[in-house]
């Protein structure tokens, strides 16, 4: 297997997330967007200007998404809330109340319009440290404009991270498993089926974030010491790779003013103090400029579109 170099990604941004998740480029700000889940925190980063701005969650926040009618979506710990800047979040569903050892984590709107969101019994103590699962609880769920929630797949998911439309299919990820499965979808009822192996036991990291170019690729996001961001084509083959600073790049999008810049967030969460002190940029944001490649504009929350 031949997987081309492309280059290193450099820091963009001293940020210092503690989980830095859910990166997505605003084109209606020319903004970067993401969460810091620990930290409690949005990040909203203008690449050109420089100008960097954070707001408060209320406790952890897991994802965000566009809306369709200004503002965002975002995943909180149990929940799913609608927010503007400045403004309260208002809650629009509550996810699996009859678990309370799951919590929410990644999330995307989809091409449907809706936000898809996983679930994964949760690794993080009220203190903010480790904590060990003992089962693979994780969900996928599919939240509708007006507040109604639907389970797409049911538990079985340890880590549910990277949810992308691709090929046709729906890609989504198990970062305990260190798979991406890939489903295909009803046109219909958005029901998922015909689960297949997208990429297993790759030995760079675990999988993580990810986003899709114009050539119908994914960029994976190799947490956990993988230190780079794969390119796979749409059959779930390895074609190129970008090296990030960082040993735990977590979410990655294609965006800037011309499309054509990857950006990526990344976590120091685990590490020790004495591996911060030497590597001071975990948790940082970083870029790459590519050459040939376009991202797209994401799917925004209350508004359906056709293809993927």
């Amino acid at each position: 297997m031949s997987v081309r170099s492309l280059g290193t990604a450099e820091r963009l941004l001293h940020c210092g997330c503690i989980v830095g998740e859910s990166l997505i480029w605003d084109d209606r700000t020319s903004r970067l967007v993401w969460i810091d889940m620990l930290g409690h925190k949005i990040h909203l980063f203008d690449p050109i200007t420089q100008c960097h701005d954070t707001c408060d969650t209320p406790g952890m926040v897991t994802s965000i998404g566009m809306c369709g009618s200004g503002g965002y979506v975002v995943g909180l710990e149990k929940t799913v809330a609608v927010w503007r800047p400045g403004q309260e979040f208002e809650t629009l569903a509550t996810i699996e109340p009859d678990r309370p050892e799951n919590r929410l984590n990644e999330g995307v709107v989809g091409p449907d319009g809706c936000f898809w969101v996983g679930t994964m019994q949760n690794n993080v103590g009220a203190d903010g440290t480790p904590r060990d699962q003992t089962e693979a609880t994780g969900q996928v769920w599919r939240i509708h404009p007006n507040g109604a929630a639907e389970q797409m797949l049911k538990a079985g998911f340890w880590l549910t991270n990277t949810i992308a439309w691709l090929g046709g299919r729906v890609v989504i990820g198990d970062t305990g498993r260190n798979t991406l499965f890939s489903f295909a979808q009803n046109t219909a009822t958005g029901a998922l089926d015909d689960k297949r192996v997208f990429l297993a036991d790759y030995g760079s990291g675990l999988p993580d974030g990810s986003c899709t170019d114009q050539d119908s690729h994914l960029w994976n996001c190799r947490v956990v010491g993988g230190s780079e961001v794969l390119r796979l084509d749409n059959e779930g083959t390895p074609v190129a790779r970008v090296a990030t600073p960082c040993s735990w790049p977590t979410s990655c999008v294609i965006g800037g003013p011309q499309m054509d810049t990857l950006f990526v967030t990344s976590a120091r969460f685990t590490m020790t103090d004495n591996h911060l002190t030497d590597a001071p940029w975990e948790g940082d944001l970083f870029s790459f400029k590519l050459t040939g490649i376009k991202g797209h504009l994401h799917h925004r929350f209350g508004e359906a579109q056709t293809g993927g």
